[in-house]
């Protein structure tokens, strides 16, 4: 494992420790600074932040439950790899979830969480336009692209929907299932060319998303939702082809 610079955290209690370095790993991994297939050291990871081995080693439990990282008996850690299948059967699993939570939010959706939504549309569209202004391509530009609060939004925006559904083990699934998704965005972002058009589509989608649910239609709701997963999952599929991460299979 290439040196991360990982920070040092000797002044937290043990608690804190697993917790914080539960971040900085997730952090690298989901910025692609740590990328997938690679091996992951706990001895290194310890000695660059000045901890023990116990809290790498619980951080790192803690991630491969999330499935940020997978295991491997007798051989080590390793940041999880997703494939073209696993890709689908993620927006599979959040084509069921959302289009559940479409059904009963709608009818539930109070005008605090329309306004929370148009907010988010309209922060969106600055947040999108700053990140274009200012994104240079670097070595670094995955890690530019994973961190504007662009994508911050992008996430909120799906999220509001989901907690109007008043399901709170529909949202913890939801939260599950999107953990992973974020390792989709790693890998497709890496490749930056057609970012402006995907954000202009992304923008433009979840418009129709809205003005569904404004006007209370549960099926063009669910249609919107549909068709802007749809679109996700076959921008993250060319992009996968086109990256040394897929693995065969």
């Amino acid at each position: 494992m290439a040196s991360i610079a990982f920070s040092k955290l000797t002044k937290l209690q043990d608690e804190s420790l697993v917790d914080n370095v539960y971040k900085e790993i997730k952090n690298n991994v989901l910025s692609h600074v740590l990328k997938g297939g690679e091996k992951l050291s706990i001895k290194q990871i310890a000695r660059e932040m000045g901890i023990s081995l116990t809290p790498v080693r619980d951080a790192v439990n803690k991630l491969a439950h999330d499935g940020l990282l997978t295991t491997v008996p007798g051989s080590g850690t390793y940041v999880t790899s997703l494939t073209p299948q696993d890709v689908n059967e993620l927006f599979e699993c959040r084509n069921i979830l959302e289009l559940a939570a479409i059904e009963s939010a709608v009818p539930r959706m109070t005008e605090t969480a329309m306004q929370e939504l148009r907010r988010n549309l309209e922060q969106m569209l600055v947040e999108g336009k700053r990140f274009l202004d200012t994104l240079t391509i670097t070595d670094n530009h995955e890690s530019q692209a994973i961190q504007t609060p662009y994508f911050e939004l992008d996430d909120r925006f799906h999220e509001t929907i989901v907690m109007q559904a008043c399901n709170r083990q529909l949202l913890k699934l939801y939260n599950s299932v999107n953990l992973s998704m974020h390792v989709v965005r790693a890998v497709y972002w890496d490749h930056m060319r057609h970012v402006n058009q995907r954000m202009e589509s992304t923008f433009t989608e979840h418009q129709r998303i809205l003005d569904a649910i404004e006007a209370g239609n549960i099926d063009a709701a669910k249609a919107a939702v549909r068709r802007h997963l749809e679109q996700g999952k076959l921008v993250a599929l060319s992009h996968m082809l086109k990256s040394d991460e897929v693995t065969a299979g």
